[in-house]
């Protein structure tokens, strides 16, 4: 193990392999607990709430061993993995050392963080997310926090978007499509025009999934987007110049839209 083996995790749990996460790679995933954010249609409500078990380095590699030879990738995600920076660094550690490609999943809240691991060539492949249109009020709704901490993360994710497209690492944004709460193409053209100009190439348009264990529980009564719903929000993102546009749903995955 590495120098920084006596750091500790708190993690919520495992998924040996995953198809969902990563796009294209079967990955194998760690979630790491607790979030600054409280999006009402989070599918991990208990692990935004910090729910968990304090592991060591040793205990994650042990568990990641177990999918080498069929998993291509390890992937971190949460909660919010960059508030726990010494235990994201030596998991991707880890999967460094076991051959692996690493993923990252973040709400873009600390870039300072991510592009610290990106600059020790630690990651990969980053996806992270614009939560609503770039505006505090917006996003203060949206990700469940205050107008001042919604400043601060419109803030970090712009820089971190600009510092991804700078080192050329390669890496999307992802916006969740929740019916009454963020559907509207304006809304979709409004986060897909900023993205262009920050220098991001691929956006992805993500179903609302109503069955995971939701932060607002009263949101488990909506339906979620159709696919032809998210296509034509996707085309909202195309006409404003970003490169690549997908959706994800449950029922077709991932999908490449054409203007």
């Amino acid at each position: 193990m590495s120098a920084m083996s006596e750091v500790r995790a708190r993690i919520a749990g495992f998924v040996d392999f995953s198809t969902i996460d990563w796009f294209g790679k079967l990955t194998t995933m760690v979630f790491l607990s607790g979030c600054n954010f409280r999006c009402p249609y989070c599918q991990n409500g208990p692990v935004a709430l910090g729910e968990g078990e304090v592991v060591t380095m040793e205990f994650v590699e042990q568990r990641v061993r177990r999918s080498l030879g069929v998993a291509e990738a390890l992937g971190v995600s949460g909660g919010e993995p960059t508030l726990q920076p010494k235990a994201l660094r030596e998991i991707l550690a880890v999967g460094r050392r076991l051959g692996l490609k690493n993923f990252l999943e973040t709400n873009a809240s600390n870039p300072s963080v991510v592009l610290s691991l990106v600059d020790e060539g630690l990651l990969d492949y980053v996806a992270l997310d614009a939560k609503a249109a770039l505006t505090p009020k917006r996003y203060a709704e949206v990700a469940g926090i205050s107008a001042k901490q919604a400043e601060d993360a419109i803030s970090c994710l712009m820089e971190l978007v600009k510092g991804l497209a700078e080192r050329g690492v390669g890496f999307e944004v992802r916006t969740t499509i929740v019916p009454t709460l963020v559907d509207s193409r304006e809304e979709v053209a409004e986060i897909a025009r900023k993205l262009v100009e920050l220098g991001c190439r691929r956006y992805v348009l993500m179903q609302f999934d109503p069955n995971g264990d939701l932060i607002d529980k009263r949101l488990k009564a909506l339906k979620p987007p159709s696919r032809q719903d998210l296509i034509d929000l996707a085309r909202a993102a195309l006409e404003e110049g970003v490169s690549e546009v997908y959706v994800f749903t449950r029922e077709e995955g991932l999908e490449l839209v054409q203007r």
